[in-house]
């Protein structure tokens, strides 16, 4: 339910947020990526891949577009890497949270190069850098040091209950 939340939030939060208050910036922020890179750490890595491939699912029925498909897949991808770095190190927040800023930026410099390769953008590396990837790393990184405690318990929580671990 939570996911579902986060995943209609972030659209929401662009068209009223970022969209008013920074409209020469490209914020984007991903609220459902960070939550299921938690998920993955504090509850259930099963869940957690289930999940992925479920809102990759609806990200297709939103977007029709085909080259997506492809960004969906090396996202998947990611989320598999961070799955397997987060297993061999200690899982506390402020590590959990580096790598999912880490997975984050990652993500977001494969969809631009991406864009680069099938030659859908005219923005420059530069204009990349200070007015897209800074600003969503930002936001992203505020809302982490806002919420990944509080998130992290209640998965923790969660996982008590329902699996008994």
């Amino acid at each position: 339910m939570l996911s579902c939340f986060l995943f209609y939030f972030e659209s929401v939060f662009v068209q009223f947020f970022s969209l008013v208050y920074f409209p020469d910036m490209t914020i984007v922020p991903r609220f459902l990526l960070l939550s299921l890179f938690f998920v993955n750490v504090y509850y259930d890595k099963k869940a957690s891949f289930i999940y992925a491939v479920i809102f990759r699912g609806f990200f297709m029925m939103f977007i029709i577009q085909r080259f997506l498909e492809c960004i969906c897949i090396c996202c998947l991808d990611c989320f598999y890497l961070f799955s397997k770095a987060s297993r061999g190190f200690d899982t506390n927040v402020v590590f959990t949270s580096f790598l999912s800023l880490l997975g984050l930026m990652i993500g977001e410099f494969i969809l631009y190069a991406f864009h680069l390769m099938i030659q859908n953008t005219s923005v420059t590396f530069q204009e990349f850098l200070l007015e897209r990837l800074v600003p969503t790393i930002v936001l992203n990184a505020i809302i982490l040091l806002l919420f990944s405690y509080p998130f992290k318990q209640f998965l923790l929580w969660i996982r008590k209950r329902i699996l008994d671990i």
